[in-house]
C-alpha cells in the first residue's frame, strides 16, 4: 500500500512504520494513490474519490474487494484524461484538490465532504451512517439496496432529479418516488444553490428524501361527523353528481380508499376533522382516477381529474397540533375501473438532509460536479454523459397533434388547411393505430386508410413544406412479423407472454429488450424500412418507459416484466430503458442519413438521453387549470436536471369539458396553455377527446383564435432568437428553458418561484394559469430593470407588481440590456431567411447576443459549419457595436439588412413589425458601431 507521504531517509523508516502504525490504529483509515482516484480502507469497505475534471469528482463505495468497473450506461463512453490534483495529510484529514473543486475525507470518521475554489462548503455527508449497503434479493436476484445521506442548510434551494406533477420546483424536504412511468420522468441529475450538481449513478428504483413518511391517515386522528374518533363519515352515491345516494352513515378508517371492488358505486363523499399531533406543514397525497377533492378547513389542497392514469396530486397545507380541522373528500369515477386513495405526510423533525435510497447495486456511486453557476454546473453533467444535439430548424416551429388522424386525406387536408388560413406550421404528428387492426408492432401503414405513404410524403415535404413525426412504440403483438423476428431472435421479454398479460385493447403483447444492441439493431432495421425510407421525418416514442404493465405500475412489476433485460436484472437496470431505446433509433438513423438530424419525442427520459436528441413531453396529463400550473415547474425541473428540450400537451391530453373546443370554458385554458407553449424549446398541441387545430376553436373572429394566431406568429418572428438558443444548448451547454434561480442566483425571493421562467436570457415568462384573469401578480427579479414586451414601460427590478393579462395577453417582460433579433412573418422555418432583421435594443444596461445561423438540417455545425455575428450593447457610451462575423456556412447570407429599433413606451411595443425604425444598415459581416 502506498502512502501519499514524502520519501523519508533510510535511517527513521522503521520508526515511521512504527509511528504509522500507531496514528492508524487510532484513525483505522488507510489510503492510496491510484491513477486519478484515491482509495481509502474504511474497515471492511472501500472508498474512491476519482478526479474526472478539474470541476468533477466521483465517489464509489463498496463494501467488495474491488469497485465494479463495468461500463456505465450513464456515462458517456470515453477516456477521460489526467487531471492535475494534489492529495495531502493535514491534521486527520486528506484532502484532495483541483482547481475548481476539493474533497476531504476524515480520517477517523470516514466522512466526506465538498468544497469549492474558495473553500466553500458544497455538500457534507450526514455524521453516522451516512452510506449504507445492505444484501437484498428479489425475485430470486441477489443484490444489494443503497443509501447515502448528506446534511444541507436552511438556505439551500435544490432543483432537478426530472419532470414531476407535484407543483414543486425547490424538491429540498419533499419525498419522491423515482420510476419511469406515464407523466413522471427520472433524471438522476440535481442542482443546488449552493454551486453544486449531484449525478446519482444507479439505474433501478430510487427514492429521494423519505417517501416511506407518505403514510395512511391514522385512525386515531380522524373524527367523523358526531365526533367519534376512528373514520370519516362517508356518502355512497350511484351518480357523479352526488345525487342518488347509496348508502350513508358508514365511516372509513386507518386509510381511505375506495376503488375498482365498489361496482355499484360512482362517487363518494366523506367528512368529518382531523387532529393534528404536530405544528408543521402537512402534505396530502391523491392517488386517484376520476375526479378528486380535498378541502381542509375550506381551504381546496387538492383538485384532480385524470380519467385512467392513477395520477399522484399533492397538496400542503400548516396545521398546528393539538388543533381538530374539518375535512371534506369528493370523489367521482369517470369509469368502473377509477379508484382513489388518500395518504398524507406528517411534518419532519429533520428537513436538512439530502437523502438518496436505490433498491439495486453493486456500490454506492456518484459524480460531483461544481460551477460558478448553474449552467456549469450543467455542463458539468453533459460532459459526464454527453453533449446535447441541436434540433433541426423545423422541430423549432409549431407542432400540430392530434389522437389521432384516421385517414391519409385527414393528414394531408390538415396541413392544407394551415396553409390556406396561412397560420404558421412546421410538423404534423401522426399518433398511433394508422397500422392495420391488431398489428401493433407492425410499423406498417395501413394501404387501406394511407395507401402510398411515400406519395404522401412526398407531397407533405414537396407541397407543403411540412415535416412528419410518427408514432412508433417498443411494444410488439404476436401476429405481427416484427414480433416474430424479434422474437426467434431472444430480442423480446418473455415473462408478460408467460403471465398472458393483455393491454387496454385486450391483445396479448410484449416489448423489445432495448438494453440489447442486436434487439435496438433489428428495431432501426424496421422501422427504417416501414417508415424512415417512405420519407418520415422524425419520431415519437410513446410509453418509452417502457409500459409494463398498462395500468397500475410499480416498480416490482416493471421489474418483473423487464426480466432479465441483455444488461443484467431488470430491478438493476429499470429506469434506464428510454435511454437505450432513444440511443438505438438516434445511432441507427445518423448512419442510415448522416446528413439529416435526428428528432426525438419521447414520453421518458434517463440521464444522458439529451445526446440522443430526444424531447420529453409531459405525458397524459389532464386538461385542467390546476394541470397548467403544475406543468410549469414539471419542465423547469426537468430542464434543470440537464435536459434541454421540453414541451406540453397544450390544452392537456384529456378534456372533461363538455362539448371539448366548443366550450368557451375549455376554450380559455386552452388558449392560456397555447401562450405557455409557445415559450416552451418545443411548441406543440396535441391531446385526445377533441380535435385541437386552431379553426375548432371558433372562426376568425373570436378571441380565442386571433390570440392563438398571435402568439403562434410571435413565435416565427422570435426564431432568429430561438434557433440562436438552439445553438447554444450545443455549442455552450446552454438552457433554452430556465427557471430564475439560474439567472438570478443572488436574489433570495425567486428559490421558490415556479410560475415564471426565462426563456433564454433575455424574455421573463409569466403564464397565466387561473380562469376568467384579467391581470396576473408576478415578481420582476432584482437587477437593471424590465421593459414590458406590450407596452415599453420601463419598470425596476425587485418588486412584485401586478400586470395586466386580458385574454390576448400573456405577460411578458425583457430584461435591460437586451438584444433581440426578430425575423420576418413566416409560415414554417426555413421559409426564407432572417432577412431583413429587426433588432430591438433595450437600453438600461449593457449587453450582447451572438446571433447564431448553420444550415439548419444537418450536422456540419459538429464541423464548425456556423457563424456567429456578435452585437454588444455599451450603455454608458450609447453605442451597439456589431462585430466581425466568425465562422460561414454553404448558403450563408453575405450581407443582411439590419433595421434597428431602440425601444421605449411609444416604440417597439408587441409583435408586429415596428412601423419606424431608429438606424438602418446594412452589414456585410465586418465590424460596425453605431451610435444611438
Amino acid at each position: 500500500m502506498r502512502l501519499l507521504k514524502p520519501v523519508l531517509p533510510t535511517c527513521i523508516i522503521i520508526a515511521f512504520v512504527f509511528l504509522s502504525f500507531v496514528c492508524y490504529a487510532q484513525k483505522s483509515i488507510s489510503y492510496y494513490k491510484k491513477g486519478n482516484s484515491v482509495v481509502f480502507e474504511v474497515g471492511k469497505a472501500r472508498l474512491s474519490i476519482g478526479i474526472i475534471d478539474t470541476a468533477i469528482m466521483q465517489v464509489k463505495y463498496t463494501l467488495s474487494k474491488d469497485f465494479d468497473n463495468r461500463k456505465s450506461l450513464i456515462i458517456d463512453e470515453k477516456k477521460w484524461s489526467a487531471v492535475s490534483f494534489k492529495a495531502k495529510e493535514v491534521a486527520n484529514e486528506v484532502l484532495i484538490t483541483t482547481s475548481c473543486l476539493k474533497a476531504t475525507v476524515n480520517l477517523i470518521s470516514g466522512a466526506l465532504s465538498f468544497y469549492d475554489s474558495k473553500g466553500r462548503v458544497l455538500l457534507k455527508e450526514r455524521d453516522g451512517n451516512a452510506r449504507i449497503i445492505t444484501p437484498a434479493s428479489f425475485d430470486g436476484f441477489a443484490t444489494n439496496t443503497i443509501s447515502q445521506q448528506f446534511l444541507s442548510t436552511p438556505d439551500e434551494a435544490i432543483y432537478g432529479l426530472g419532470q414531476h406533477q407535484d407543483q414543486l420546483l425547490n424538491i429540498k424536504g419533499y419525498d419522491l418516488d423515482f420510476f419511469q412511468h406515464n407523466m413522471e420522468v427520472y433524471v438522476p441529475f440535481l442542482v443546488s444553490t449552493k454551486g453544486y450538481g449531484l449525478l446519482w449513478n444507479n439505474l433501478s428504483y430510487t427514492k429521494f428524501g423519505n417517501p416511506d413518511a407518505i403514510q395512511p391517515i391514522s385512525s386515531a386522528q380522524m373524527f367523523d361527523d358526531k365526533g367519534m374518533q376512528g373514520g370519516l363519515s362517508m356518502k355512497l352515491y350511484k351518480d357523479s353528481a352526488f345525487k342518488e345516494l347509496l348508502a350513508a352513515s358508514k365511516t372509513i378508517s386507518d386509510s381511505i380508499a375506495v376503488g375498482k371492488k365498489d361496482t355499484l358505486v360512482y362517487a363518494a363523499r366523506f367528512t368529518g376533522s382531523l387532529l393534528a399531533k404536530k405544528t408543521g406543514e402537512y402534505c396530502f397525497y391523491s392517488y386517484a382516477d376520476g375526479t378528486f377533492k380535498c378541502w381542509v378547513n375550506d381551504s381546496l389542497v387538492i383538485d384532480n381529474w385524470a380519467p385512467y392514469a392513477n395520477a399522484r396530486d399533492m397538496g400542503k397545507i400548516n396545521l398546528e397540533k393539538g388543533k381538530k380541522y374539518k375535512i371534506v373528500l369528493e370523489w367521482s369515477r369517470y369509469n368502473r375501473a377509477n379508484s382513489f386513495n388518500l395518504k398524507w405526510r406528517i411534518p419532519q423533525d429533520d428537513k436538512e438532509k439530502i437523502s438518496f435510497w436505490s433498491q439495486a447495486a453493486t456500490e454506492i456511486n456518484y459524480f460531483i460536479t461544481a460551477g460558478n453557476n448553474m449552467d456549469e454546473i450543467i455542463s458539468g453533467y453533459r460532459t459526464l454523459t454527453g453533449k446535447a444535439t441541436m434540433l433541426p430548424k423545423w422541430a423549432l416551429g409549431f407542432w400540430q397533434s392530434r389522437e389521432r388522424y384516421k385517414t391519409r386525406e385527414e393528414l394531408l387536408s390538415t396541413v392544407k388547411e394551415f396553409r390556406t388560413r396561412k397560420v404558421p406550421l412546421d410538423v404534423i404528428v401522426q399518433d398511433w393505430q394508422y397500422w392495420p387492426e391488431n398489428k401493433w408492432g407492425s410499423h406498417i401503414f395501413d394501404s387501406s386508410r394511407f395507401p402510398d405513404a411515400k406519395g404522401m410524403m412526398d407531397s407533405l415535404h414537396n407541397d407543403l413544406h411540412a415535416k412528419m413525426l410518427i408514432s412508433v412504440w417498443g411494444k410488439f403483438y404476436p401476429n405481427s412479423s416484427n414480433f416474430t423476428e424479434l422474437n426467434k431472435n431472444g430480442f423480446l421479454y418473455q415473462q408478460l407472454l408467460i403471465d398472458s398479460v393483455r393491454d387496454f385493447l385486450k391483445n396479448h403483447y410484449t416489448y423489445y429488450d432495448a438494453f440489447n444492441p442486436g434487439a435496438r439493431k433489428m428495431y432501426w432495421k424496421q422501422i427504417n424500412q416501414q417508415l424512415f425510407s417512405k420519407g418520415i421525418d422524425g419520431w415519437w416514442l410513446d410509453a418509452s418507459e417502457p409500459e409494463v404493465p398498462d395500468f397500475g405500475p410499480t416498480p416490482e412489476l416493471m421489474a418483473r416484466y423487464m426480466n432479465p433485460t441483455y444488461n443484467g436484472a431488470g430491478l438493476a437496470n429499470l429506469n434506464a430503458y428510454p435511454l437505450v431505446h432513444t440511443k438505438g433509433i438516434y445511432e441507427g438513423q445518423r448512419e442510415a442519413d448522416p446528413s439529416k438530424r435526428v428528432c426525438i419525442l419521447t414520453r421518458s427520459a434517463f440521464a444522458g438521453e439529451q445526446k440522443n436528441a430526444s424531447i420529453i413531453w409531459s405525458g397524459d396529463i389532464s386538461g385542467e387549470w390546476g394541470v397548467l400550473k403544475a406543468s410549469i415547474p414539471a419542465g423547469l425541473g426537468l430542464a434543470l436536471s440537464g435536459m434541454p428540450y421540453w414541451t406540453t400537451d397544450i390544452g392537456g391530453f384529456w378534456v372533461k369539458y363538455d362539448s371539448g373546443n366548443q366550450n368557451q370554458a375549455y376554450r380559455e385554458l386552452f388558449t392560456r396553455w397555447y401562450q405557455f407553449g409557445a415559450f416552451c424549446p418545443v411548441f406543440r398541441a396535441h391531446g385526445s377527446s377533441t380535435p385541437r387545430e386552431i379553426w375548432f376553436f371558433g372562426d376568425e373572429n373570436d378571441n380565442t383564435y386571433k390570440t392563438q394566431l398571435k402568439f403562434d406568429q410571435f413565435r416565427y418572428r422570435l426564431m432568429p432568437y430561438i434557433y440562436t438558443l438552439n445553438g447554444m444548448v450545443n455549442h455552450n451547454d446552454y438552457t433554452m428553458m430556465r427557471a430564475l434561480v439560474m439567472d438570478f442566483p443572488t436574489d433570495k425571493n425567486i428559490h421558490d418561484i415556479k410560475d415564471q421562467f426565462m426563456f433564454g436570457p433575455s424574455i421573463l415568462v409569466n403564464p397565466v394559469t387561473s380562469p376568467g384573469a384579467v391581470n396576473r401578480q408576478l415578481y420582476l427579479p432584482q437587477g437593471k430593470g424590465w421593459y414590458d414586451f406590450w407596452t415599453g414601460q420601463f419598470l425596476t427590478g425587485g418588486q412584485t407588481i401586478k400586470a395586466a393579462a386580458p385574454l390576448d395577453i400573456m405577460p411578458l417582460y425583457i430584461r435591460a440590456g437586451a438584444i433581440i433579433p426578430f425575423g420576418p412573418n413566416l409560415l414554417y422555418a426555413a421559409e426564407k431567411p432572417a432577412d431583413p432583421i429587426e433588432l430591438r435594443l433595450y437600453a438600461g444596461d449593457n449587453g450582447s447576443f451572438d446571433f447564431y445561423e448553420d444550415e439548419n438540417e444537418n450536422y456540419n455545425y459538429e464541423k464548425g459549419n456556423y457563424s456567429i455575428i456578435p452585437f454588444f450593447w455599451n450603455d454608458r457610451l450609447q453605442t451597439l457595436t456589431i462585430g466581425d462575423r466568425r465562422g460561414s456556412f454553404p448558403g450563408m447570407l453575405q450581407s443582411r439588412t439590419i433595421h434597428i429599433v431602440f425601444v421605449s413606451s411609444t416604440h417597439g411595443n408587441g409583435i408586429t413589425e415596428s412601423k419606424k425604425f431608429d438606424k438602418t444598415i446594412v452589414y456585410d459581416g465586418r465590424l460596425l458601431t453605431i451610435h444611438k
